[in-house]
This record gives C-alpha cells, sequence and structure tokens, in this order.
C-alpha cells in the first residue's frame, strides 16, 4: 500500500523509529483481524443489473 506511505509517512517514521535516511517506500498489512466480520448484506441480482437491447 503506497497511500499510507504519502499521507501519513512521518507518524509511520516515528512509530518505527525509521531514520530519515531511509526511505519508506510502501508498507504492507500483516495479520488477521482481531474481529471477524460477519457476512455482509447482498442485493438482489435484479437490483442491480439492468440488460439493454
Amino acid at each position: 500500500m503506497t497511500g499510507p506511505v504519502l499521507l501519513a509517512q512521518d507518524q509511520i517514521r516515528a512509530y518505527l523509529d525509521i531514520p530519515e535516511e531511509c526511505q519508506i517506500n510502501m508498507v504492507i498489512a500483516l495479520g488477521y483481524p482481531k474481529d471477524r466480520p460477519g457476512k455482509l448484506a447482498r442485493k438482489e441480482i435484479d437490483d442491480i443489473l439492468q440488460i439493454i437491447d
């Protein structure tokens, strides 16, 4: 992910104790969520599909 580096480079650098002379190119999220979310509600196919002849 490169977005977090662009938006929060200073905070990432401080949190991970990365010196200024090192460049942060991207971050990679590892692990799994603490709480697993349930299944998301899905729309019916007829609500999202439109066939145009």
